[in-house]
């Protein structure tokens, strides 16, 4: 009977060892799991990081571009007001007429109509005062105009 019991006791503490090995061997097995997958996160982690500032840095690029195409077309817009400002600074009073005459032009080959009548009652002599007679715009634009050619003279 002891001896039955020695080895029934000894087959109790083999299970027990194995059992505790078995449950050893699947914490390190769990554990290692947590650790591979602990590293295929870390390195998505980097993945979506880099895809990030990759992205960021073509916003930057693009935006910078865009900034570039923008100041051009500001230098060139300031560059061909300045030309403009020196030209009209320099026209004769005979120019500067041509000038309000196109203007008006201009301004009735955009206006939605077929066909012109202009009648001038403002008073004989026809020349710029007909046009003071006709747009009170472009009078206005006469007398600055005549202002700035006084001070030129």
């Amino acid at each position: 009977a002891k001896k039955r019991a020695d080895a029934a006791s000894a087959q109790g503490i083999h299970e027990a060892e194995q059992s505790l090995r078995r449950e050893e061997g699947e914490a390190k097995l769990e554990e290692a799991k947590q650790e591979l997958r602990l590293a295929r996160l870390a390195k998505e982690q980097v993945i979506k990081l880099k895809q990030l500032s990759d992205e960021i840095d073509r916003q930057n690029k693009s935006l910078e571009q865009s900034l570039a195409v923008e100041k051009a077309k500001d230098d060139a817009t300031h560059e061909l007001r300045q030309r403009r400002y020196t030209l009209d600074a320099s026209l004769t009073k005979v120019n500067l007429e041509k000038e309000m005459i196109d203007a008006t032009k201009e301004v009735y080959a955009r206006l939605p109509i077929s066909e012109v009548k202009l009648v001038s009652f403002a008073g004989g002599g026809g020349g710029a005062q007909g046009l003071r007679g006709l747009l009170p715009q472009v009078v206005e634009a006469m007398e600055a105009v005549d202002v700035v050619s006084q001070r030129q003279l």
